[in-house]
């Protein structure tokens, strides 16, 4: 049996279905009664002819309760104010500082959609600006990357070079041992006393690939201690080993934040840009007219990468 609603006069919940069966004509009724105010409705009669289907008593009863329930204007009036109430609700959402005047809908109406028209057109102008700047910075990591690269092939280039000397050199040596039994034996001296011509020019090119292999080691080392720089300047470092030594308000890094993703579970990692205030030693998330909102789970951070210079 349905759930009675309440009464619609005096608004009370003490209805309850009447019902009984006239003792002359058979005729059955059901009806509600409120307990409250004793007015009565959703009235149902069954009228008894020969050989007609009779209903029971459960069967009249909830025939009464849904006449008693059925009220079309206050269902319209409920369906209206819901309707009324999400209105509402989307002006107040898409603009707080709306003022309520329902002597003018119309107006409101424009007045948001002109809000909404200026908020996209900021989002739409600060999106263009990030696209830009996301631009700018990843033709930067790609040209930091291409520098790069071609140390380590210019490197192994010079690496490949050493090896040369080096094999040159161990000829050489051999050479200079072979040159020194010689000398030893005489074999290298000239009748006049003196070095012969190839021992001199042997002489002379043992002295150069030393002096060429000294330089090329040298200058290995300066390319290696020079990729070692670029890759500290582009390591994360965590905000457990240090913090940003800056004495910027709001100075901004690349940072890595860890936070809960309660749509799939688990942990997600990110790389944003935010801000960091060095009085109080906290993250903070740029809103723009909104201000500054701290930020929880940054784990890394590194310096903004310098834009090249145009010429």
């Amino acid at each position: 049996m349905s759930e009675l609603k309440p009464c619609p006069f005096c608004g009370e919940q003490s209805a309850y279905v009447g019902y009984t069966r006239d003792p002359f004509s058979d005729n059955r009724y059901a009806w509600v009664n409120c307990g409250k105010c004793h007015s009565s409705g959703g009235q149902f009669k069954q009228d008894v002819y020969p050989g007609d289907k009779l209903l029971n008593r459960d069967e009249m009863e909830s025939e009464a309760i849904k006449r008693w329930n059925t009220r079309p204007i206050e269902d319209a009036l409920n369906k209206r104010i819901a309707e009324l109430s999400q209105a509402v609700g989307l002006i107040t959402t898409l603009k707080p500082t709306m003022v309520m005047d329902a002597n003018h809908p119309l107006d409101m109406v424009r007045e948001v959609a002109e809000h909404v028209t200026a908020r996209i057109a900021e989002l739409e102008a600060e999106k263009c600006v990030l696209v830009d700047q996301q631009r700018e910075a990843k033709n930067h990591l790609i040209d930091k990357n291409l520098h790069i690269d071609s140390l380590y092939e210019e490197g192994y280039k010079l690496q490949q070079r050493i090896a040369e000397l080096e094999e040159q050199v161990w000829d050489l040596n051999l050479a200079n041992e072979r040159l020194e039994s010689a000398y030893f034996a005489d074999e290298t001296i000239a009748p006049d006393g003196s070095l012969k011509p190839s021992v001199c020019k042997l002489m002379k090119r043992v002295e150069k690939a030393e002096t060429d292999y000294s330089i090329s080691e040298a200058h290995v080392t300066a390319l290696l201690n020079r990729i070692a720089e670029l890759e500290a300047a582009q390591r994360w470092i965590p905000v457990s080993e240090r913090l940003p030594d800056t004495k910027i308000v709001y100075d901004k890094f690349d940072v890595i934040v860890e936070f809960e993703n309660i749509k799939n579970g688990g942990t997600t990692r990110c790389v944003e840009l935010m801000s960091y205030d060095y009085r109080n030693k906290s993250w903070n998330d740029d809103c723009g007219e909104y201000g500054f909102y701290p930020v929880a789970g940054v784990t890394h951070w590194r310096e903004r990468p310098t834009l090249p210079e145009v010429e």
